[in-house]
C-alpha cells in the first residue's frame, strides 16, 4: 500500500492510499474510490466503450509494432500485469524470430510505420531471439525508433553497447 498525499484545489491535503496489488484507490477511512463509468465520462467524455454492441476499429495503418519476445521474466513481482499469464505462456525459440521476419511483410506497410518495441516478461531473457530480430529489422527499417523496457537486472557493458549500437531507448 502506498499513502498520497495529494492537495485539493483550495491546496487542502488529501490521503490516498493506492494499492499497487489491485490498482484501487482507498480514502483515510478506508473506503473505496472506484471511478464508476460516469465519473469517467466527466473526465474523459469522448471515450467510448468498446463491446460486443460498438466495436474497436482495426487498421492496416500500424505506427507502432510491438513484437511479444515471451512472457518470461527473472523476477516475480506480485503487482506485475502479466504474473498471472506466466503460468499459460509456451515455450518460444530464436526459430519463432526467423518465422516472424519471414511473415512481417504481408502484415504491416511499412511506410506508416514509426516505432518498433520490444516487449516481455523481460526482454533482455530473449537476447539470443534479440540478436536475429533487431538486425535485421534495422537493415529493413533504418529509420524507425526502437525501443524496450526492462528491469535492468541483467544488463551488462556489452548489452548497453549493442543497444546503444541499434540505436535503442
Amino acid at each position: 500500500m502506498i499513502k498520497l498525499h495529494l492537495a485539493d484545489q483550495d491546496m487542502n491535503v488529501v490521503v490516498w492510499d493506492y494499492d499497487q496489488h489491485t490498482s484501487r484507490f482507498y480514502d483515510e477511512d478506508g473506503t473505496d474510490l472506484y471511478f464508476n463509468s460516469s465519473v469517467a465520462n466527466q473526465i474523459w467524455p469522448e471515450a467510448f466503450k468498446v463491446s460486443p454492441e460498438t466495436p474497436g476499429k482495426k487498421t492496416q495503418k500500424v505506427k507502432k509494432l510491438k513484437i511479444q519476445l515471451g512472457l518470461g521474466c527473472n523476477f516475480s513481482c506480485s503487482y506485475c500485469l502479466q504474473g498471472t499469464e506466466i503460468a499459460k505462456a509456451s515455450a518460444t525459440s530464436t526459430n519463432d524470430a526467423n518465422i516472424f521476419l519471414k511473415k512481417i511483410d504481408s502484415w504491416l506497410d511499412p511506410e506508416q510505420l514509426e516505432k518498433i518495441e520490444f516487449w516481455g516478461g523481460e526482454p533482455l531473457l530473449y537476447w539470443k531471439k534479440l540478436e536475429i530480430l533487431v538486425p535485421a529489422l534495422r537493415e529493413k527499417f533504418p529509420n524507425l525508433k526502437f525501443s524496450t523496457i526492462s528491469n535492468g537486472s541483467l544488463l551488462t557493458k556489452e548489452i548497453i553497447d549493442q543497444l546503444n549500437e541499434w540505436n535503442f531507448s
